[in-house]
């Protein structure tokens, strides 16, 4: 007997073995997801994939180059940021399509951080900020913080890069004008001074090569999406719908050449990207650096200051790319596990920054391309890496000769494609009645816009943010509430009685309706506004009964019901009744329990849920018994 009690036990200890060998399988594949899509990959994707990576890897040797300007950091930084990234995001980002290494508004925010120190430190420091910010990033996932993106309103996310992109074109100036030395000033204002006080020592050749170049961007990308329709009838469209997605190679080709072609006695006529060292970048950990030392042997609150702002690039780095990873995923169909990127981007970072890269990010450029060109997983982001560390090993000695100019012409025009001034356009020409619903949308981008041109990119982030928070909490504190009367031509419905001048109310009733959540920060609005209505000239002393519409209302809590509790006791004594209609289950059930000791239930005595039209009707009736007898009293019925 004791034999098959022994089989039993090990038969279930190995079922449970077995079960918790693939919950553990599962939550492997879950923070390592290239576990779960790649053994079901399909070989025909394969060609596919690698080349758009080859296709993606070339421009972004361009595209990250001119980043490493923006940045203010060693040019060779920017594709050392697209080495190790995209890598480590293939192994644990969602996005089939996400293409990470440097981005225009992540360089803009660490030129912020990186512009009190001296310049030789700004490389080594870029790779401790990536380092600070990895971390950063991988904490807002352990504390799955992912959710506090949607702090942030559209309004206030276009504010801020609109107002960011026009920092970055500043940025740029000097290169456009070819200043061998360009003074130190802060601000677009001061910086756009700058280069009027010193057109005389302006470099023509320099000038007329980057406008060149710009005009060439931008009639490729207008042409662009011409080729793109016309490509599938004709060859040439389509030769020229090619070429105009690696418009950025070729103008980083057209300046080499130009600058090998124009050289006076083996001097380049233009200023020139220098020397680049030749090779993948060596090992070496961000806190051995020499800039780092200072860092943390100088005041403690310029460290201080170094680290918060870290954690301010990290949520901008985040933000900007998830939210171009879930655009191109809601157009391809597929999900995204927000806390997972967390991990992924922090991740990229933190291993990044031991091969001298800067904080990488998303990019909805190359994000878009990438779905454009057919790609199916991060295989292409394995072969992206791989051209850019094939155009480091062979190509270093080529891309010394590339001229700032075609750094500041991509650049440039990139940035005129980040500026979104058709929002506030939008809003501002609204009807007047919608005008009222989105002027507060008009202030948050004007702040956001404003903020960043007048702080810097780094303040203009964090008042970004301030702003969006303040507006939830203004939102949930000051929710709409409104009379209600029934439409006629409407069979009757109950319509807010400003938008619907043909709605009839009934003499001595009130019905108001509050949408929001009726919660400690609303409690008081709720207050305020039913006694101002139930006070208008409208309606004067004759309101008799009180109908509140609930159902736009998802929640109420404590301090709300004690409002409540209040405000019916002072009803009662001015014998006023109160009824509550549509409201949902949970906030009914909350009602009855708090507030049952001064409630009538209604004929059955049950928690009956009324429509606001059979609520009035109750009370209509009531009304009209009452005038045969005395006064009720008040009570709030269900």
């Amino acid at each position: 007997m004791q034999a098959p009690s022994n089989e039993v036990s090990y038969t279930v200890l190995s079922e449970k073995a077995k079960g918790g060998g693939k919950r553990w399988i599962e939550i492997l594949s879950a923070r390592l997801p290239i576990l779960s899509w790649l053994p079901a990959y399909e070989r025909r994707f394969f060609v596919p994939d690698v080349t758009a990576g080859i296709t993606l890897g070339t421009m972004c040797l361009a595209q990250t180059l001119a980043h490493a300007t923006i940045a203010t950091t060693s040019p060779i930084q920017g594709p050392h940021t697209a080495l190790l990234p995209p890598v480590i995001y293939a192994l644990l980002g969602t996005s089939k399509h996400g293409s990470v290494s440097s981005g225009a508004m992540v360089a803009m925010i660490i030129a912020n951080v990186l512009q009190p120190f001296p310049e030789e430190d700004h490389t080594e420091l870029a790779s401790l900020l990536a380092l600070v910010a990895g971390f950063s990033q991988i904490l807002m996932g352990i504390f799955d913080l992912a959710s506090a993106v949607r702090f942030l309103s559209q309004p206030t996310l276009s504010g801020f890069i609109t107002g960011g992109a026009v920092l970055i074109i500043v940025s740029q100036l000097k290169n456009f004008f070819g200043y061998a030395h360009f003074p130190h000033e802060s601000g677009p204002f001061g910086k756009v001074a700058a280069c009027v006080r010193m057109l005389n020592q302006a470099n023509w050749p320099n000038v007329a090569l980057c406008s060149a170049l710009i005009v060439f961007l931008v009639c490729s990308k207008r042409l662009k999406r011409i080729a793109r329709e016309k490509s599938q009838t004709s060859t040439a469209w389509a030769v020229v719908a090619q070429l105009a997605q690696i418009k950025e190679i070729i103008v980083v080709m057209v300046g080499i050449l130009f600058v090998r072609l124009t050289r006076k006695d083996s001097v380049a006529i233009v200023p020139t990207v220098g020397h680049i060292p030749q090779g993948l970048p060596p090992l070496r950990a961000p806190w051995q650096f020499d800039a780092t030392r200072r860092l943390l042997e100088g005041p403690s609150d310029v460290l201080h200051g170094f680290l918060f702002s870290g954690v301010v690039l990290a949520f901008s780095a985040f933000l900007t790319s998830y939210s171009s990873f879930k655009r191109q995923a809601l157009a391809c169909d597929y999900a995204l596990d927000a806390r997972q990127e967390l991990f992924a981007l922090g991740s990229s970072g933190v291993v990044g920054s031991f091969f001298g890269a800067f904080p990488p990010s998303g990019s909805l450029s190359r994000t878009g391309l990438a779905v454009q060109l057919g790609v199916n997983s991060q295989v292409c982001g394995l072969a992206n890496a791989a051209a850019v560390a094939a155009g480091l090993i062979f190509l270093a000695p080529l891309i010394e000769d590339l001229p700032k100019a075609s750094l500041a012409a991509i650049v440039m025009v990139s940035a005129e494609g980040l500026m979104d001034f058709a929002m506030p356009v939008d809003l501002w020409r609204s009807s007047a009645e919608s005008f009222r619903s989105f002027r507060k949308d008009l202030l948050v981008w004007l702040v956001g816009f404003v903020c960043t041109i007048l702080f810097g990119a780094l303040y203009g982030i964090i008042l970004s943010v301030l702003v969006a928070v303040g507006q939830v909490v203004a939102d949930a504190s000051t929710p709409d509430a409104v009379t209600l009367g029934a439409v006629p031509r409407l069979q009757n419905q109950w319509h807010d009685v400003s938008r619907w001048p043909e709605a009839r109310t009934v003499p001595g009733i009130l019905v108001f309706e509050f949408r929001g959540p009726l919660v400690f920060a609303s409690a008081e609005w709720f207050h305020d506004e039913v006694e101002r209505m139930r006070l208008s000239e409208s309606h004067g002393a004759s309101i008799r009964y009180v109908i509140l519409g609930m159902n736009p209302v998802p929640v109420i809590d404590y301090s709300a019901l004690a409002m409540l509790q209040t405000i019916l006791t002072e009803w009662k004594k001015k014998g006023i009744r109160c009824m509550v209609a549509e409201a949902n289950s949970s906030v009914l059930d909350l009602l009855h329990e708090k507030l049952g000791d001064q409630l009538e239930q209604f004929e059955d005595k049950s928690k009956e849920v009324l429509s606001i039209e059979s609520a009035v009707s109750v009370a209509t009736g009531r009304l009209a018994r009452s005038r045969l007898s005395p006064k009720p009293v008040g009570t709030c019925d269900f």
